[in-house]
């Protein structure tokens, strides 16, 4: 959700085995109270460091997670976590595709597909989809 109550959702990209291609990933918004989402923008993903997963299931987000607050966003991918953070304060969080994004430790599950920002705002939280083993991974410093 952005701070208007306008829910935010990232698709995942279709992935075409024959290819190896990863189709696009999209931003769209929602109205607050109801109705057509709208296609806010593109998600350009950047190339995995250590693509094993992707080379078998495309380079797709599979969760997102927003802490408003702290202007961020995590997107998880079946590789890695990636976290966008603002330039500034009060910025859209619709425009997080355009923020400058940084790899974080991804957490030590199998086939991880989810994604969530701790709630004492120090960390995120992570899951497999195979085991239902939850990792977290801890700020540091």
């Amino acid at each position: 959700m952005d701070g208007d109550g306008r829910p935010l959702v990232v698709s995942k990209a279709s992935f075409d085995r024959d290819t190896g291609e990863t189709g696009s990933t999209r931003l769209y918004r929602g109205p607050a109270d109801g109705g057509e989402f709208e296609a806010v923008a593109g998600i350009e993903l950047p190339e995995p460091e250590n693509g094993l997963l992707a080379a078998l299931a495309g380079n797709v987000v599979t969760d997102a997670s927003a802490d408003l607050a702290a202007a961020r966003v995590l997107l998880r991918t079946y590789d890695e976590v990636l976290e966008y953070r603002a330039p500034g304060p009060g910025t859209d969080v619709a425009t997080f595709p355009s923020w400058p994004v940084r790899r974080v430790p991804a957490g030590n599950v199998l086939q991880a597909e989810t994604v969530t920002y701790a709630v004492d705002d120090c960390g995120y939280l992570t899951t497999s989809e195979l085991t239902g083993v939850v990792a977290v991974v801890r700020c540091t410093g």
